[in-house]
């Protein structure tokens, strides 16, 4: 990684705002010690997290709030030519008909015009992972995509290819790479289920498919999950609203500490999104934080908790602020310990 991340307690954000225009989503983002790729989700229903990581799958219909449903007649009219298209893809590493649409992504050439003129050294991105993509899609008759292998295959596909684009697109700017994989469906995940163990192989696989690409991949579940689970997974950083998972988190004391050891970072959402929570004090977020292991902290990025798509933009700029100000009583503690 560059420099950029060896410095204490950088903030960055989740992905999603609530802009409606491009420019002002960008000098947001560009704000941050980590610029990340904004979603605006309001200017356009496309760029909602699903049918941003599954735009071009044979069949895909996504609604004004972000749902997707697969019409299963189209896609099966569609399906043989997709599949060797990604077949192709994968075998010759040729992701360019998986780059991300402007219809899907209306700050993606933007940010990458920002990065290249800022001579920005590290960003961050997001895609929605394939656990999610695959437990969120439905067919039209409701049945879960899940069920049907042909269709999850292609979805565990087509997302590894979209991320590896994106990955290959930030490369030629120069700029370093960190990607996170947003898998807020991993409130559901069973470890006694057969398909949930397979799904999380396939999880592990697609991490290890893009550290070899040179990024730092990070996973971000803004829920509670099978922390123990999730920590074996090869990550680099794990993302996690600190007031509703960080209890959960710390239960698992003995990976949490070799997650740390290893040099991998957790990063904090300390900022909470939720509107039924009370903002939190800085105090009183040091406090949560002493239950991490000692090197933790120090190692650490900063975050909202979530995205922050339906926030009003006033709303976020309290939340930029917010971020400023832990920050600064943190790397105070950081640097009295």
């Amino acid at each position: 990684m560059t420099s950029n991340t060896s410095d204490a307690l950088p903030i960055s954000g989740i992905g999603s705002l609530p802009h409606h225009n491009v420019d002002a989503a960008l000098e947001y983002s560009f704000r941050f010690d980590i610029p990340f790729f904004p979603q605006i989700p309001l200017r356009n229903p496309n760029e909602y997290m699903l049918p941003q990581a599954l735009h071009g799958l044979p069949g895909l219909v996504n609604d004004s709030e972000g749902s997707v449903t697969l019409d299963l007649l189209a896609w099966k009219s569609g399906k043989d030519v997709f599949s060797d298209l990604l077949d192709q893809g994968l075998r010759n590493g040729i992701t360019k008909p998986f780059e991300l649409s402007t219809e899907y992504a209306s700050c993606w050439k933007p940010f990458l015009w920002e990065i290249i003129e800022r001579k920005q050294p590290l960003v961050k991105i997001q895609i929605a992972g394939p656990l999610t993509c695959q437990w969120a899609l439905r067919m039209s008759d409701q049945t879960p995509v899940f069920a049907n292998p042909d269709v999850a295959s292609q979805v565990l596909k087509l997302v590894t290819l979209r991320a590896q684009s994106m990955i290959e697109t930030i490369q030629k700017t120069g700029a370093h790479t960190i990607i996170y994989l947003d898998e807020p469906a991993l409130f559901a995940l069973d470890v006694k289920n057969p398909k949930h163990i397979l799904a999380l192989g396939e999880l592990r696989l697609l991490i290890g498919a893009l550290k070899k690409m040179g990024a730092t991949v990070g996973l971000h579940c803004c829920s509670n999950t099978d922390w123990k689970a999730v920590l074996s997974l090869d990550l680099d950083i794990l993302s996690l609203d600190v007031a509703l998972s960080l209890d959960g988190l710390t239960q698992h004391h003995r990976e949490l500490d070799q997650f740390v050891a290893d040099g991998r970072r957790l990063s904090l959402g300390i900022v909470s999104t939720n509107e039924n929570s009370e903002s939190t004090s800085a105090d009183q977020i040091a406090g949560i934080l002493r239950k991490l292991p000692p090197r933790a902290l120090s190692q650490a990025l900063l975050t909202p908790a979530c995205g922050l798509a339906f926030k009003a933009a006033q709303e976020c700029e309290h939340i930029y602020t917010v971020l400023r100000e832990y920050q600064t009583t943190l790397l105070r503690k950081v640097i009295q310990n």
